[in-house]
């Protein structure tokens, strides 16, 4: 499908379709759903709103907000978990049927707090052709701590240069894109495979590097957007292994792009170290020495930890040893 073409003949009216997905959110998504109506612009926008099957009072909160927004709110409410089925649901269910221009996304338990977010980026990437994709810092509130951190990025010395291209920036972390705060010209999606049978258990990350390739990138330097970071969501379980395959699939997809993007080699060695870090922490913690000696050999500059992590990859006796010796590596 060529989202350049069809999307605007279907309608030019709506320039802006904000994709969001909810699931099992009854205690945010109302926060969420009024970030999107307290918008302000001088153009019409939609909001996609896909529920996948949840089995809590979300999908009536969202009927609420459909029954007194219906130009606005266009929800998809599923009878079956998809998500539990390997289903891309943002490309099937969200992507596939925005009629905007542009396409702003959040998640049902994140939220907006600037009612000119929409406007503002939209009137940057009207100005200037040349950019395809904007985004801004964010706050994080901790659901567990009940904390909220203003200016994430600020705080952690992120995004203190305006790259046009930030690939490099993305991959090693210096550069980070909160998908709740950016905005994209839908154009972009013509580059993405849509039936790519590569799976990465993230969806964003591979979508900013695979558009570095075609546009550049522009940066709002003030919060437009609240994170909510809760543990056992997706990108924070609270398994331990299942933190680690989170971790080892992230590194993952830097590595694969760091390479199909040709960066330099400093660059791809260096994020192979942290992936190879990665799988050897996973056979430390599963006790697994299969291929554990191939894994350390294959990282460029080995530290004492990582000799550690090898030897306790041996045997119970010697993963009991070093996790007595070194309580933190458990």
């Amino acid at each position: 499908m060529n989202y350049t073409s069809e999307k605007k003949m279907v309608n030019d009216k709506v320039i802006v379709s904000v994709c969001c997905l909810s699931y099992n959110h009854h205690a945010y998504i109302r926060e969420c759903l009024e970030g999107f109506v307290l918008q302000k612009t001088d153009f019409a926008f939609e909001v996609l709103i896909y529920d996948d099957a949840s089995t809590d009072e979300t999908a009536n909160i969202i009927r609420e907000y459909e029954k007194k927004h219906p130009d606005i709110i266009k929800p998809i409410y599923q009878t079956e978990n998809q998500y539990s089925k390997g289903v891309g649901v943002t490309r099937k269910y969200n992507f596939a049927r925005a009629k905007g221009k542009y396409i702003a996304m959040c998640e049902g338990d994140d939220y907006w707090i600037d009612p000119l977010k929409l406007q503002k980026q939209v009137d940057f990437l009207e100005a200037n052709e040349e950019y395809g994709v904007v985004h801004s810092d964010a706050n994080v509130y901790f659901e567990n701590t009940r904390k909220l951190v203003e200016n994430i990025n600020k705080l952690n010395n992120r995004n203190l240069v305006n790259f046009d291209n930030p690939a490099e920036g993305i991959i090693l972390g210096s550069y980070s894109i909160y998908t709740l705060t950016s905005l994209f010209r839908i154009s972009l999606l013509d580059n993405i495979d849509m039936k790519s049978p590569r799976k990465f258990e993230m969806g964003d990350l591979p979508l900013w590097l695979t558009f570095t390739k075609f546009t550049k990138f522009y940066y709002i330097d003030e919060p437009m957007a609240v994170y909510r970071k809760s543990e056992g969501s997706a990108s924070n379980p609270l398994n331990k292994s299942a933190k680690l395959d989170f971790k080892i699939s992230s590194k993952e997809v830097r590595l694969f792009f760091a390479k199909s993007l040709k960066l330099k080699t400093s660059t791809i060695n260096e994020v192979s170290d942290q992936y190879n870090r990665a799988v050897l922490r996973k056979k430390f913690e599963i006790i697994e020495s299969t291929k554990s000696s191939k894994v350390f050999f294959s990282i460029h500059k080995k530290t004492l930890k990582d000799v550690i992590l090898l030897v306790g990859c041996k045997s119970k006796v010697l993963n009991s040893i070093v996790n007595k010796i070194i309580p933190e590596m458990s």
